[in-house]
């Protein structure tokens, strides 16, 4: 509620209306006194629901109270003209049911009324609410004119016409009262004029209500007159005793005309001050406040202090139009006033420091930290969220706008790019989840940001207000992205780290295994051939047999010599030209001297001498390859073929080859090539070898400039391919 000096007017109108009703009701024997009172009555409804209608601070709710008080607005006109027919005597409107149908169009235009917003027939619209006298205007339509404006002014004419009449006719015997009466039925007249044709003492303020009330008083007076004035001290004690602003009435000579109990109480005199006494000679507590009521300043502010306690009064000085040089005082105690302001610029201001050091802070903070209403628009964010993700000119761009706002401008900027970014799309649905559950969460959320993947931790949380009612979502988000890079590194390297420690056991294994083989069959051989009694035979398959131990021997150190060379970058390429068909030639000893019996079928792929294809290329390397690849198919393979070939594709040159072996598992292909690494791993494994032959033939094919690769089913057969780079061909 918004109290100005308008709706001080109708308050103090309808407590003068109340009053008038009181008094005409006492005298209610006499002739039109009910329905004066009645009529006062609904006055001063009237007045008191304009009252609170001007007090009101919505446009809603001043809306409504004047529907509410067209409940009196459409009756006062119908009880004026019945009070006027009791007034000169007539009995025309002396029963209920003679009134009732006066009230016809009445009761339509409150139909009206309250239905206004399906029709608009009596208001087409209204102004806003004006910030000086907190009114508003209503702009009356058809409805209003018809069935309120013209209805209204036929019954006050028809009153007024009555009233003139009767004077006329009674003249002599009320003739005092005779232009009072007239006055009074002016006056309503005088004030809807003035209200329609927007004359009034400020826009939207409309007298009626309080004219009509002027208008029962003043028939009071014309009625009443000898003992007006007996009723007239019970009328102050009703009104001005009881407020809570001191009152006092001084005329030019400082006299003292009036006091009420609170200005008694302000300046600290007794009960017992004499009326007429010179102001200026009466002991007071408050010297100051003495003063500054003498003063014929019309607005003063002054401070009395006694103790430990300080009154602030406002003084205010209304001259007296009645009695000239005479006025009205009103002494209002403004202290609570005032402390309540300065508490409230005190709240002010440590919310001001507050929010200036949580800014402070909020914007030194390298984490992203905001918050957003329920429709998901950022109320706060600090400058790290501006600059990392919004790419705001500062903390008060975002306000008011949401997250797909921003995404939307970023992707503007490069459309080409769908991952340029990309970020924040995930964050809307767990903003959801935050409002639906009404609890903390924390979130993984990732995309693209200017092109570059992130990784945010997100924390959030609502907003609450002091009912639990969730107001929005708080959060803060902090970039991940290298810890998260971190930790997948740690886990490879934690794998590699496990990888290699098996790797290692099994050189280890397969080390012990390769070298105590072939040394115990050499030992154990040559043990055998010191024996005296052994024959010439048995002592060449002795020879055999120790030979190829040491072979073995020899290979397997030889494999490990030439990994610590690979591994030292110590190999070198020393190409020349070579004819591929003569490769083959090289690698059929390599069948030959290894089936050992076994039922292969070797099949030649390899062109023809004549068709003289000469490459560039390091032969003791590229026959080193082949030969691995070759033992590794005999060595696996008991039966069926070896097929070992090449073909010249462009600049470049593939060989494979082919076996019907053991065939290698699908989850030992990604592996196959590592060092230690064999299909059988185990200490009792059928097939021997160190298990690095294939590392050094990747090695070899690499460091010549091509790759290696193999495809297999497990149980029918591998084949082995690696292409180099053709340097020459003739």
């Amino acid at each position: 509620m918004v109290f100005t000096i308008y709706s001080l007017l109708l308050l103090v109108t309808a407590l003068v209306a109340v009053v008038g009703a009181f008094l005409a009701w006492g005298r209610r024997t006499s002739k039109g006194a009910v329905e004066l009172s009645i009529l006062l009555t609904s006055a001063a409804y009237w007045t008191f629901i304009v009252f609170l209608e001007s007090s009101a601070t919505t446009v809603e709710s001043k809306i409504l109270l004047s529907k509410i008080s067209y409940i009196a607005v459409v009756t006062t006109p119908v009880l004026y003209l019945v009070f006027v027919y009791r007034f000169i005597g007539s009995k025309r409107l002396n029963s209920i049911p003679k009134v009732l149908p006066m009230l016809v169009v009445p009761f339509i235009v409150l139909i009206l009324v309250w239905t206004n917003e399906s029709h608009h027939l009596i208001w087409t619209s209204f102004s806003p609410i004006d910030a000086n006298s907190n009114l508003i205007t209503y702009h009356h339509g058809i409805g209003f004119i018809i069935g309120y404006l013209i209805y209204n002014y036929l019954l006050m004419s028809w009153s007024t016409f009555l009233l003139a009449r009767f004077i006329i006719e009674h003249q002599k015997k009320f003739r005092s009262q005779g232009w009072i009466v007239l006055l009074a039925s002016v006056c309503p007249w005088v004030a809807s004029i003035f209200y329609m044709l927007d004359v009034n003492i400020v826009e939207g303020f409309d007298l009626t209500p309080g004219s009509i009330s002027l208008s029962g008083f003043l028939f009071i007076f014309a009625i009443l007159k000898v003992r007006l004035l007996n009723l007239v001290p019970i009328a102050r004690e009703a009104l001005v005793e009881n407020l809570l602003e001191g009152i006092l009435v001084l005329d030019g000579l400082n006299r003292l005309q009036d006091i009420n109990q609170a200005a008694r109480n302000q300046l600290g005199v007794e009960q017992a001050l004499l009326l007429g006494e010179d102001l200026s000679r009466i002991k007071v507590h408050h010297a100051k406040l003495l003063e500054a009521l003498l003063s014929p300043e019309s607005q003063k502010y002054v401070e009395c202090t006694e103790g430990d306690n300080c009154k602030v009064y406002k003084i205010n000085n209304v001259p007296l139009r009645t009695k000239p040089e005479s006025r009205l005082i009103v002494v209002r105690d403004i202290t609570e006033t005032i402390e309540n302001q300065k508490e409230i610029k005190q709240s002010e201001e440590r919310y001001r420091r507050l929010y200036n050091m949580f800014r402070l802070m909020a914007d030194n903070m390298p984490d992203m930290l905001w918050a957003k209403d329920l429709d998901l628009n950022y109320i706060f964010v600090n400058k790290a969220i501006c600059d990392q993700l919004l790419k705001a000119t500062d903390t008060e761009e975002p306000i008011g706008k949401s997250m797909e706002y921003f995404i939307m401008r970023e992707q503007n900027k490069r459309p080409d790019d769908p991952k340029w970014f990309n970020f924040g799309r995930n964050s809307m649905a767990t903003d959801d989840f935050i409002l639906q559950t009404g609890q903390p969460g924390v979130f993984d959320e990732l995309g693209t940001i200017d092109g570059k993947f992130t990784y945010k931790d997100v924390h959030k949380a609502p907003i609450r207000d002091e009912n639990g009612r969730v107001l929005g979502i708080v959060g803060n988000s902090r970039d991940v992205t290298l810890q998260k890079k971190f930790e997948s590194e740690l886990i490879v390297a934690k794998e590699r780290a496990e990888e290699s420690n098996r790797l290692k056991t099994a050189f280890l294994a397969n080390m012990s295994h390769e070298i105590r083989t072939p040394m115990n069959s050499i030992l154990g051989f040559l043990s055998l051939m010191q024996e005296p009694d052994i024959t010439k035979e048995e002592q060449v398959e002795y020879y055999k047999s120790v030979k190829a131990g040491g072979d073995r021997l020899l290979n397997t150190i030889n494999d490990i010599i030439e990994l610590s060379r690979i591994d030292s970058g110590e190999l070198l390429v020393d190409n020349s030209e070579i004819n591929v068909a003569e490769i083959y030639f090289i690698l059929y000893s390599v069948f030959t001297r290894d089936l050992n019996g076994k039922d292969l079928k070797i099949i030649n792929k390899f062109p023809k001498p004549t068709d003289n294809i000469v490459i560039q290329c390091d032969r003791d390397k590229l026959t080193s390859v082949l030969t691995n690849l070759l033992k590794n198919a005999v060595k696996y393979s008991k039966k069926g073929f070896i097929e070992v070939g090449c073909m010249l594709q462009g600049d470049r040159i593939s060989f494979h080859v082919k076996d019907t072996g053991i065939g290698i598992p699908q989850d030992h292909l990604v592996d196959i090539f590592e060092r230690f690494v064999q299909v059988d791993g185990s200490n009792t494994r059928t097939y021997e070898g160190s298990g690095l032959g294939l590392s050094i033939a990747k090695a070899y094919v690499e460091i010549m400039g091509g790759k290696i690769w193999v495809e297999s089913v497990f149980g029918e057969g591998s084949t082995f391919f690696f292409e180099l780079p053709v340097n020459k061909t003739a």
